[in-house]
């Protein structure tokens, strides 16, 4: 019957609706695939129904387990709701905020802010999420979030707090280091002779060298990645020019920015939340207080 049934149960059936299978959905609840089966063949146990059809492919949802979703996903949000009021009732310097922000911000960024956010609330907790996701917010898996795109979602409340710069850089460590320093001498297009680190979704740099006159293709990009990170690792790693963020690179000494006076981008950085929390004192507070700490340090 529904009534006994362990919500732990319903989460890993929506999760694997989700995904499509036992395994992703692990991944996503930081479980293991043999535990989440056990869930789903509990949950069919103690509904008495067939939820999903096992294929070699995944698992398909049954038309049976379809209906069953927007129930689940109702309570879901029933559960939230109880918690949201717990959380207005009780005392807006305790409990935990969970905020989520791209490797990079995690990284470089967020660090010194807890610091002087756990100085001023040292009863409050936080915890720190690495990744671009807008669904974790709509999920409510964190509480708040800094993006680098703008989120487009109805339920979400956003606002840019600041702008993060990108320059162009090369590694002491880099076989041609000495080459790229005599040649590049405020001609961009001379970067073009040499190897290039760039980003998997290198289009903005293009647009942003395009704007300066230097115009290029993905092909001029022979080494790429889809993470900050590992882009800024390539580059102080002397696999070629870069660019890159220049909160990661300006205090590394085996780093040298070349042509300092050029601007070639900038990330904006949106400080973003489900439209609900806004209205819990202790979320507010902690957003508020981002909002002025980004603006001011990174304005």
């Amino acid at each position: 019957m529904m009534n006994n049934t362990d919500w732990n149960l319903l989460k890993s059936f929506l999760k694997v609706v989700e995904t499509g299978s036992l395994s992703k959905a692990a991944v996503s609840l930081k479980s293991s695939q043999p535990t989440i089966g056990r869930h789903i063949d509990q949950l069919e146990m103690d509904l008495g129904v067939l939820l999903f059809d096992r294929t070699a492919r995944g698992y398909n949802i049954t038309e049976l387990g379809m209906d069953l979703v927007n129930e689940v996903k109702k309570m879901q949000e029933n559960a939230f709701n109880i918690s949201k009021i717990i959380d207005d009732k009780s005392n807006i310097l305790t409990g935990t905020v969970r905020i989520s922000a791209s490797d990079t911000v995690a990284f470089k960024v967020l660090p010194p802010i807890i610091f002087k956010l756990r100085e001023k609330y040292p009863q409050m907790h936080f915890e720190i999420s690495s990744t671009d996701e807008v669904e974790n917010l709509l999920e409510r898996k964190a509480d708040i979030a800094l993006r680098m795109v703008r989120p487009n979602q109805k339920d979400l409340t956003t606002k840019k707090v600041c702008s993060l710069e990108i320059g162009m850089f090369v590694s002491k460590k880099y076989p041609r280091f000495k080459e790229v320093k005599k040649m590049i001498n405020g001609d961009l297009k001379q970067v073009l002779e040499f190897d290039i680190v760039g980003q998997d979704n290198v289009g903005e740099i293009i647009d942003g060298l395009s704007k300066k006159g230097l115009y290029c293709t993905r092909e001029n990009f022979p080494i790429r990645t889809d993470k900050h990170l590992i882009n800024y690792s390539l580059i102080e790693e002397g696999l070629g020019l870069g660019f890159c963020l220049n909160i990661l690179a300006k205090d590394n000494k085996n780093l040298v920015r070349l042509l300092p006076h050029e601007e070639i981008m900038s990330i904006p950085i949106w400080l973003t939340a489900h439209r609900e929390l806004k209205t819990n004192k202790r979320m507010r507070l902690i957003y508020n207080e981002l909002a002025q700490i980004l603006s001011e340090q990174y304005a």
